[in-house]
C-alpha cells in the first residue's frame, strides 16, 4: 500500500480531529477510505480538517472507532459554576 500523507489540520481545529488525522497518517488510511468505513462523507471530513465545519459527536465517534479508538466524554467541573 502506498503512503498517504494528509495535510495538518487547521490550527483552530479541535484536538480530537488532530488525533484523527494523525492516526489516519500512521495507519496509511485515506480520507476516502475513512469516509467509506465510517459513513461520514469525505466532504465533511475535509471541512473538519480546515475548520469550516464543527463535527457532530456521533460522526467523530464513528471515525475514531474505524481507527481503533473509543471516544470518551470526561466531565470536568468548571470554576465558578
Amino acid at each position: 500500500m502506498s503512503r498517504v500523507w494528509l495535510s495538518e489540520p487547521h490550527h483552530a481545529v479541535h484536538d480530537a480531529i488532530r488525533v484523527l488525522w494523525l492516526q489516519m497518517n500512521r495507519q496509511i488510511m485515506s480520507q476516502e477510505a475513512l469516509s467509506t468505513r465510517s459513513g461520514v462523507p469525505a466532504s465533511v471530513l475535509s471541512r473538519w480538517r480546515t475548520g469550516e465545519r464543527s463535527p457532530k459527536l456521533d460522526d467523530v465517534e464513528a471515525s475514531l472507532n474505524v481507527l481503533g479508538y473509543t471516544l470518551v466524554a470526561v466531565p470536568i467541573e468548571r470554576e465558578g459554576c
